[in-house]
């Protein structure tokens, strides 16, 4: 399990946002949100990319608790459509990556170990996590990639290859 507690606001769909959400994919169908654990007060800012923010809640070392100040503000909605709506399209983005969703699933929401992973695929370890990894990359980021994923594997797959070739050559 991941130490970081997410926001229905933070989720901007990172690889350890991914990670978190299939790790909480439980509660989350049901419509409701993981409350936030009590061990983490304050939010520490850290800035990903050039336009965006990431917001990471980082843990308390004080000992002082007060109760938190919040405003009413009007949400747009029921309660349970956000939550729905984020596992939805995490399941979409993993379906487009075809057996290596399927394999992301089974280790992050599952907790299926890689090992075993790789007796039921028919494949090494590293192959496993390799295209784990892979299809985290793809369906990370905050809309849809435009390519398909297979052509997504194939571009990546041809730039590492060049790569090699050119630290070959030197």
């Amino acid at each position: 399990m991941t130490d970081e507690w997410y926001s229905p606001a933070q989720i901007i769909f990172e690889k350890l946002q991914i990670i978190w959400v299939l790790e909480h994919w439980a509660i989350l169908e049901e419509g409701s949100w993981p409350p936030e654990p009590s061990e983490y007060l304050g939010c520490e800012i850290i800035k990903v990319g050039r336009w965006r923010r990431v917001y990471r809640y980082k843990k308390s070392r004080s000992t002082y608790t007060d109760a938190p100040i919040s405003m009413k503000g009007w949400k747009k909605g029921a309660y349970y459509e956000k939550p729905i709506e984020i596992i939805a399209e995490i399941a979409e983005r993993l379906t487009l990556c075809g057996l290596d969703g399927n394999l992301v699933i089974s280790h992050h929401r599952y907790g299926t170990e890689i090992g075993r992973l790789a007796i039921v695929a028919q494949m090494s370890e590293g192959e496993v996590g390799h295209r784990i990894k892979r299809a985290l990359r793809y369906a990370s980021g905050l809309g849809r990639k435009r390519v398909s994923y297979e052509d997504f594997v194939s571009h990546h797959y041809e730039s590492r290859i060049r790569t090699l070739d050119t630290k070959c050559e030197r």
